[in-house]
């Protein structure tokens, strides 16, 4: 299990906002625009694909709401056939900005057998990453003007 945090300075609302927008998600997650959608983002069941990699080796990361609480939850199940993971986006208000809790497990496939400790390490590395696009985007809608 991966755990990450990050501190934004915006309102759990504002950062929640941001995720529960298609194009900022994807932006978020992989620094690039959602390729489809599918049903109502962020409602459980719905869904934002964002290609990875170039042609001829493009795959499509998809990833599927299983529970949204605004403002302080998102529940993701995430990644390609064979190397799906659960992500646990937690928002929680503190001096007077979110603590941001991102924790990662895997689900199936690959990723359940690759050593944890191993596995830890580049998902954190990844997911610091993420936090780090998702603080940027978040705290640019907050602020005023």
């Amino acid at each position: 299990m991966a755990r990450t945090t990050i501190f934004i300075h915006a309102a759990p609302e504002a950062v929640f906002d941001t995720l529960a927008r298609p194009g900022t998600y994807a932006q978020a997650a992989a620094g690039r625009d959602a390729a489809e959608v599918g049903g109502s983002w962020p409602e459980p069941g719905s869904s934002v694909g964002v290609d990875r990699g170039l042609p001829p080796a493009r795959i499509r990361d998809t990833v599927a709401v299983e529970q949204a609480v605004r403002p302080t939850r998102l529940v993701l199940d995430g990644g390609i056939p064979g190397l799906r993971a659960s992500i646990d986006v937690q928002l929680e208000q503190r001096f007077g900005a979110t603590l941001v809790v991102l924790t990662e497990r895997p689900r199936d496939g690959g990723l359940a057998r690759v050593p944890r400790p191993v596995l830890d390490v580049a998902l954190r590395a990844h997911n610091r990453r993420v936090l780090s696009r998702l603080r940027r985007l978040a705290e640019a809608r907050s602020r005023p003007g």
